[in-house]
C-alpha cells in the first residue's frame, strides 16, 4: 500500500504494549501489503516479496520476519549499538520512507546502557524479567507480557560493569519462551 504520509511508530508502545501500529504477529504478507506501507524496495511487478524465499522485509532499520507460511513471527531492530572490533559504534535508527519513529528512550542510542534502560522501564511501570544469555554473554530484558525483548552486549573485559552493557537490539515477539 502506498501512502502519502509515513505511519507513526511509538517505541514506548512497542516496548510496553507490544503495539506496532495495526501490525500483529501472525498476519500474512498479503494482509500487511493491503493494510500497511510497502516495505523498502518493494516492486509490485516482482513476485519475490510474496515468495517463501523472501523471509525478511525491511522498513529502514526495522525488519519484519516471516515464517514458511508467509506469516509475520517477529519484528526486529539491531541497529542501535554494536561492537565494531573492540570499539562501540552507535547508529541512529530509521523507519525508512514509510515509518516515522517516535523513538522514546531510543532517540540517543549512546545513552542506552543497561542501568539507563532499567531506570526508564521502572519509571514507566513496565515490568520485566532479566535473562543472562550464556551463549553470547549478553543480557536480555524481557517485558512481563513477554512481547518485547531488549538485548544488551558488552566487551569481554567489562562484563562486571553494568554501565558497559549497551542495548544492541529490540525484538517484538509473539510467544516468547521464558526458559
Amino acid at each position: 500500500m502506498k501512502l502519502i504520509n509515513p505511519i507513526e511508530i511509538n517505541f514506548f508502545d512497542v516496548i510496553k504494549y507490544g503495539k506496532f501500529d495495526y501490525i500483529k504477529l501472525g498476519q500474512t504478507k498479503e494482509w500487511i501489503l493491503n493494510n500497511f506501507p510497502n516495505p523498502d524496495e518493494f516492486d509490485e511487478n516482482d513476485n519475490f516479496f510474496m515468495s517463501k524465499e523472501c523471509s525478511i522485509w525491511t522498513y529502514g532499520d526495522i525488519e519484519f520476519f516471516f515464517n514458511e507460511q508467509n506469516e509475520l513471527y517477529m519484528i526486529f531492530c539491531d541497529s542501535f549499538n554494536g561492537l565494531n572490533g573492540d570499539k562501540w559504534q552507535s547508529n541512529e535508527i530509521s523507519g525508512g520512507t514509510f515509518l516515522h519513529l517516535d523513538k522514546w528512550i531510543f532517540e540517543k542510542v549512546r545513552k542506552l546502557t543497561l542501568p539507563f534502560v532499567i531506570e526508564n522501564l521502572l519509571i514507566n511501570d513496565i515490568d520485566f524479567v532479566t535473562k543472562c544469555n550464556n551463549i553470547t554473554g549478553g543480557i536480555e530484558l524481557i517485558t512481563a507480557n513477554c512481547t518485547a525483548s531488549l538485548h544488551f552486549e558488552t566487551n569481554e573485559e567489562n562484563k562486571k560493569n553494568l554501565k558497559s552493557y549497551k542495548c544492541s537490539a529490540v525484538t517484538l515477539l509473539g510467544n516468547y519462551e521464558k526458559n
